[in-house]
């Protein structure tokens, strides 16, 4: 399974917009398989942007068979802040492919952080 940024991006975008100090469910993403979400969970958790729950299973094929979302943390949110503006992300996704580099969580945020301060008129 390849990372991708844009299912990332939907997920914390889904989770943020949840209710305050309520449970977290495990969005749907129409046309994203279970496994997809569930995997991409584990990377956002990898990445300190979510605490979760991780349930495996022995049987059946299935690494992860159910996931409990406890809740984004600062460093998801602020993440997502800069990544949910339409043109900083479009952009930030550009310039991964213009030069031919993977797209990284890490270099994703700083990309983003850069361009943000950029958008404001800061040194970036």
């Amino acid at each position: 399974m390849r990372l991708d940024p844009d299912l990332l991006r939907e997920i914390l975008t889904e989770l943020v917009d949840a209710p305050a100090n309520c449970r977290l469910r495990v969005p749907t993403i129409e046309g994203r398989s279970e496994n997809e979400i569930f995997e991409h969970l584990e990377l956002l958790a990898d990445a300190r942007f979510l605490e979760a729950k991780f349930l495996g299973s022995g049987s059946g094929g299935q690494r992860i068979f159910a996931v409990t979302v406890l809740r984004v943390t600062y460093a998801g949110q602020e993440f997502l802040a800069a990544a949910r503006n339409d043109t900083l992300w479009t952009e930030t996704k550009k310039s991964f492919r213009e030069r031919g580099i993977d797209f990284t969580i890490d270099l994703a945020s700083r990309t983003l952080g850069m361009l943000a301060a950029r958008a404001m008129g800061l040194p970036g």
